[in-house]
């Protein structure tokens, strides 16, 4: 069973709290509590081939893809043999097996089998024009995307984009797969680390939880990454027959990397329901697979003593309709070999807190400016660009001359400090009253670096409260309520 212990954030950078980890926002009474949260949870959108972003020529590949792919964004259908414009209609890349015919056919398909088949980007063989999702892998939802209804399909009016799916909860790995089966009847326990006594094996699951695919839906094809270290486990076996071969008719082909693993430490797993073949015929009428249930078993093997951890990346998920499905949360885990099992506990790195208020700057509505409840001081109604919310954006305090991180006076005595903090208050004395009215009223009331000639040299830039080069009533308003009689200090 899985355990999963949840808080919110506390002075902890984003980027490390992305994914596995949160923190309570307070440390007030003393608790700091590290939630470690085992899931790594990310959000899987669709891929770009499924219509992600804009489409402009409407023929199913947003525009971002189409110029990843090398073809034209603005242009559905090949105009001639040599016009690369369709996605999917692949004959004729790279001046190989015929021309573009606009025909999503066998010839389409061959581009993607081997020797194309399987290649990573930062390989030699790996090409980006065959990389029709834009994952950086020429593999099984590549090729999944030509089998029917795709295949046979005419562009422009043959071709009909696949519905948006539905998304799914979670796809998670699971340590023990007592009572699991295709469809998860029994449902899942989930367990997220386990150990191997010295070279034995063990066997892992990556299932869809529940609910797993919608109805309405269906799965025709998945693909992973599963990423180890080598230098303590191997993948020795790999049994893929549990859902996706499930409904009646299926044609289920296997599409993983080869075993043993070549690539040492991140090796490929796939698998796609060719549901008819490449026979431009509609998988065959009925259910198909659905709901929840086991993807693939996967069999380790113990290399030497160590932990490591099991992680998918690069999950992409195919509906029957060859529609992308969104996955909500990625759950990895991890297997020790000749030691205990042990999740690792993350260790917060603080993240910048200015104003010592335990929010991290960040999240914090006024860095600057000590508030553990958020609360804003009473003449700041908007925070923005005002780290130390003293009422005045930094960028107009480089201009007035005021520190734009420092809101208020350290003391109360007038004039005993040598920078000024909050504008409105002249005298620095931590109070806006009628002596800092003041230095706004005549005679500095209308003088401006137009009509004065010593504006620089009398200070007057440090009076224009609102910078407009003139001391005039908005200036008179930074002195007047809500700031008059105010304490900075409290």
């Amino acid at each position: 069973m899985r355990t999963v212990l949840w808080g919110r954030r506390l002075l902890v950078p984003k980027a490390e709290r992305r994914g596995a980890m949160r923190y309570p926002r307070f440390a007030l009474f003393g608790l700091l509590m590290v939630a470690v949260i085992v899931a790594a949870g990310v959000l899987l959108t669709p891929w770009p081939g499924a219509g992600a972003g804009e489409d402009s020529d409407g023929d199913g590949y947003d525009d971002a893809t189409e110029t990843y792919l090398g073809t034209d964004p603005q242009d559905d259908c090949p105009d001639n043999q040599n016009d690369d414009a369709w996605p999917p209609d692949l004959a004729g890349a790279n001046g190989k097996f015929g021309k573009h015919d606009g025909v999503i056919n066998v010839l389409d398909m061959c581009e993607l089998l081997p020797p194309h088949f399987g290649h990573r980007e930062g390989e030699e063989d790996f090409e980006e024009r065959r990389d029709l999702n834009a994952d950086g892998i020429n593999g099984t939802l590549d090729l999944a995307q030509l089998l029917p209804p795709m295949f046979g399909s005419t562009c422009p009016s043959g071709y009909v984009p696949p519905p948006a799916a539905r998304s799914m909860r979670e796809i998670a790995i699971d340590m023990d797969v007592t009572g699991n089966d295709a469809r998860l009847t029994q449902g899942a326990n989930t367990q997220n680390c386990a150990r191997i006594d010295g070279t034995g094996t063990i066997d892992i699951d990556v299932l869809l939880s529940e609910p797993g695919v919608h109805a309405d839906d269906g799965i025709r094809a998945w693909e992973f990454l599963l990423n180890y270290d080598p230098n303590v486990v191997s993948i020795s076996a790999e049994d893929a027959n549990f859902l996706l071969n499930q409904a009646a008719g299926g044609e289920f082909g296997a599409a993983s990397d080869p075993l043993p693993d070549a690539r040492n430490g991140s090796w490929r797993s796939g698998g796609r329901d060719e549901g008819g073949g490449y026979d431009p015929q509609p998988e065959p009428a009925g259910p198909h697979e659905v709901g929840p249930g086991v993807l693939t078993r996967i069999t380790l093997s113990g290399v030497a003593q160590g932990t490591t951890a099991l992680t998918l990346t690069k999950v992409g998920v195919m509906t029957a309709a060859n529609g992308a499905i969104p996955v909500v949360t990625v759950s990895n885990a991890w297997v020790s070999v000749d030691e205990e099992c042990v999740v690792p506990t993350p260790t917060p790195t603080p993240c910048p807190d200015s104003d010592g208020d335990l929010w991290c700057d960040e999240d914090d509505n006024c860095p600057a400016w000590p508030n553990l409840d958020q609360s804003l001081p009473p003449w700041v109604s908007d925070p923005t660009d005002d780290p130390d919310c003293d009422g005045f954006t930094s960028a107009d305090e480089a201009e007035i001359g005021t520190d734009p991180w420092d809101h208020c006076a350290n003391t109360p005595d007038a004039n005993d400090e040598a920078d000024d903090r909050w504008p409105s208050d002249f005298d620095d004395n931590q109070v806006v009253n009628v002596l800092d009215q003041g230095e706004v009223l005549p005679p500095h009331l209308g003088r401006s670096c137009a009509n004065y000639a010593n504006w620089e040299e009398e200070g007057y830039p440090r009076r224009d409260l609102v910078p407009d080069c003139v001391i005039n009533v908005l200036d008179l308003g930074k002195v007047q309520a809500p700031y008059f009689g105010q304490n900075c200090s409290e």
